[in-house]
């Protein structure tokens, strides 16, 4: 069995996500691949705390039992074994006691453990992306089932969405600039519009749609907001309704939109049309 030596001790187990919001969706990725997963991942006293048993069987542990009359969990492969006891700090790793940042947690009938404790003990590497709002869990050696890869919205998708938001809604309250997201997926739900985000944001079809694409803000490096305003969207959170365009009506030089499409409502300094 591997020495558990100083590398898991509390001054390697750092919490992640100190000033992360509640109600900003998490995302867990494997090598760069989002898990879909029933049991969300959520951050407690600044710790991300994820399902301990579709982590623990991703990196490779096929050895999960769970004993309610104690409320413990144990993880085993051939070389490393964990237990595990729910509203407790103190774990055992190869029989030698860690203590974790936060207590083992039952939530739903699913048990939960800070994911940098877990993901280290398993040999894997872990990292925060506090713009993507998303722990990055990294290994060698471990095939993903395809079964488990969440294949809703990839990085590169969440990137752009966040860029387009950035550029024409920076300046706006959080309704705002998630907004400006939901109309951008609300075309990929119309069949007047390409099908991805990245060709609804560059479409040409009727002309250039977005002015950050005529301008060139479209490449601008989007804020921390405007990433958890993309995330929200794309998670379902939705203030416009079926808006497929908007416009701000002070600044405006076309007024196709007004003339043309159905009012809808106006956040900050834009009006949504249907």
């Amino acid at each position: 069995m591997k020495p558990t030596g100083l590398l898991l001790s509390l001054a390697f187990l750092s919490v992640f996500a100190v000033n992360a919001k509640a109600d900003i969706p998490l995302d867990i990725a494997v090598n760069g691949s989002y898990i879909k997963s029933a049991a969300q991942g959520f951050i407690e006293e600044g710790t991300t705390m994820v399902p301990v048993r579709i982590i623990s069987e991703i990196l490779g542990c096929d050895n999960i039992t769970w004993d309610g009359s104690t409320k413990k969990v144990s993880i085993e492969n051939e070389d490393t074994k964990i237990e595990l006891t729910i509203g407790h700090k103190k774990a055992l790793l190869n029989n030698s006691e860690v203590v974790m940042p936060v207590q083992a947690m039952l939530v739903n009938d699913t048990s939960y453990v800070g994911v940098k404790f877990l993901s280290e003990a398993l040999g894997a590497n872990v990292s925060w992306d506090e713009k993507r709002h998303t722990v990055n869990i990294t290994k060698d050696g471990i095939e993903l089932n395809k079964d488990l890869i969440d294949n809703s919205y990839t990085l590169d998708d969440m990137d752009w969405l966040a860029k387009i938001v950035h550029a024409e809604a920076q300046g706006e309250p959080d309704d705002g600039k998630i907004a400006v997201a939901n109309v951008v997926l609300n075309r990929i739900e119309s069949s007047d519009f390409p099908n991805n985000i990245y060709d609804v944001i560059f479409d040409r079809k009727y002309g250039v749609q977005f002015t950050p694409v005529a301008n060139g803000t479209i490449y601008n490096n989007p804020s921390i907001a405007c990433y958890h305003a993309a995330k929200k969207a794309l998670n379902g959170h939705n203030v416009i309704g079926k808006s497929l365009y908007f416009c701000n009506p002070s600044i405006s030089t076309n007024f196709w939109i007004i003339n043309n499409r159905p009012f809808y409502t106006s956040i900050g300094n834009h009006d949504f049309y249907l």
